[in-house]
């Protein structure tokens, strides 16, 4: 969550600031002179609008969906169902973030009262935790009980 707010906190300055300097850049032609007068030299505004727009969406973007998903991710762990993963395989994938190999999980959830069913999920795992998630291992799941195919693993 830290992570998404921290995006979001940078993002949401820089929206603000392309859109500032868009009515500052805007307002002469509009005929509007209280944000300034007629450009005096050749104005580096533009480039810094589309600079400070074009990151302050990827920022905001990014912060948003990360935000998203550490609620989701709480609220798992606070209402999901409590089940058991059992890991059937590690595959690799050709991803990593922050030097972390991302790696896809096959596992058999056995969830109170259901029959287990087979599910996937992808995870970001560094050396310490890849060790844990080998084949044969058992790892606790909070799963959604309305979406049995939505769950986090506990490994940490």
């Amino acid at each position: 969550m830290v992570f998404g707010w921290v995006f979001a906190s940078i993002g949401a300055p820089l929206l603000l600031a392309a859109v500032v300097l868009s009515a500052v850049e805007l307002a002469p032609h509009l005929g509007l002179s209280f944000l300034g007068g007629p450009p005096v030299g050749p104005d580096p505004n533009p480039i810094l609008i589309l600079v400070f727009g074009i990151i302050g969406v990827v920022f905001s973007i990014i912060g948003v969906l990360a935000l998203r998903a550490g609620r989701n991710a709480a609220r798992l762990r606070m209402h999901g169902i409590r089940g058991q993963a059992r890991v059937l395989a590690v595959v690799p994938t050709s991803m990593s973030i922050n030097d972390m190999p991302v790696i896809k999980l096959q596992v058999s959830i056995a969830l109170p009262g259901r029959a287990p069913y087979d599910a996937q999920s992808s995870a970001v795992l560094d050396q310490s935790l890849a060790m844990r998630a080998a084949p044969g291992a058992l790892v606790p799941v909070p799963v959604d009980p309305k979406r049995v195919d939505k769950f986090i693993f506990e490994l940490d």
